[in-house]
């Protein structure tokens, strides 16, 4: 185990290696079969907002290696943009009767600090939210990596934080944001968001 120049175990982990896929995990089988099983449907809740917020990094251009996790915001611009990615859609991996509603929440959330631990309130934490809507409602048409399908919402962090809302309808994200745009204009419209930065949670 790490140890500090007190003898005490180190609390900061060492940096990650970066993974390639390649690698052998078990006899014949490699990181890349495992991804391939824990994240082939793109579909799945949660594999979908993780592609969401791989669409925002690279749109914007975010450099770090991999997805931090427990992070207080999803992606960082080279400008030091903070940016909070909330994804859904009408379909679900699962059989529907009927297309599901769009509600985004955890719009607000507590900062975590590895030598404070969690912060009492609840606050917003990124310059900027993207929601993302995969906008298919046709099971047979359903094509994850389709990247036409999704609309791309851009609000302000200061105007989610103006709501005082923990959770919105997509009808309310519309009114905040206008127009969706599409993944292309995505990096553009990010830009274009001039309002002051939100102070940081660290």
């Amino acid at each position: 185990m790490a140890r500090d120049s007190d003898g005490n175990p180190k609390a900061q982990p060492a940096g990650v290696r970066q993974l390639n896929g390649t690698e052998p995990l078990l006899p014949g089988i490699t990181v890349r079969d495992f991804w391939a099983w824990a994240m082939g449907d793109l579909r799945l809740n949660a594999t979908r907002g993780m592609l969401a917020q791989f669409l925002v990094a690279r749109a914007v251009g975010d450099t770090r290696p991999n997805d931090e996790g427990w992070g207080d915001f999803d992606v960082l611009s080279p400008e030091g943009i903070r940016i909070e990615v909330k994804s859904s859609g009408y379909l679900q991996s699962w059989a529907q009767k009927r297309p599901s509603i769009i509600v985004f929440s955890s719009l607000t959330g507590r900062s975590w600090s590895p030598a404070t631990g969690y912060s009492e309130s609840r606050q917003v934490r990124a310059d900027v939210f993207v929601f993302a809507v995969q906008t298919c409602k046709c099971v047979d048409d359903y094509d994850p990596l389709d990247l036409t399908a999704w609309d791309f919402y851009v609000v302000p962090g200061s105007t989610i934080q103006a709501t005082g809302q923990r959770s919105m309808n997509l009808t309310r994200v519309r009114e905040l944001a206008g127009k969706a745009v599409p993944w292309a204009a995505l990096h553009e419209t990010i830009m274009a968001v001039n309002v002051p930065a939100l102070p940081s949670s660290s």
